[in-house]
Parts: C-alpha cells; structure tokens; sequence
C-alpha cells in the first residue's frame, strides 16, 4: 500500500479521532500532518501479515500521547 492510499484511506477517520481528543482543529490538523510523517517513514518497516489498521491507529494515538507528555 502506498502512503497516497493510506492518505486517502484514513484522513477523515484519523482527523476525527484526533479532534475528539485534542478539541482544536489547527492541532488537530498539525497532529494529522504529523502522524502521517511518521507512517510514510515507516510503511516499509510494517511487517508482513501486520495489521495495517492497527499500526495506523497505535501511531496515531502514539502521536497523541506524545503531544500531551510535551505540553505538561
């Protein structure tokens, strides 16, 4: 899968789960930004027979926490 699938796959889904945990549209779409630096990074690093969803996901809230730890 190429990072333009990814992107097009899960955009809107990972925008919205950004936004209900972080309630601020431009960090929202900051944050965005930000966890698909990292997958397209890393896309060749997913291991076969890996669940795609699952990584984007762990990334994502990943990405989340990391903001939360930085900001205290």
């Amino acid at each position: 899968m190429t990072i333009e699938n990814v992107w097009n796959d899960f955009k809107g889904e990972l925008f919205g789960f950004i936004k209900s945990r972080i309630h601020n549209q431009e960090l929202a779409e900051d944050l965005l930004q930000e966890v698909f630096i990292k997958i397209h990074t890393n896309l060749n690093s997913l291991g076969e027979g890996a669940n795609l969803v699952s990584w984007i996901y762990r990334i994502t809230r990943n990405t989340i926490i990391d903001y939360y730890r930085k900001k205290k």
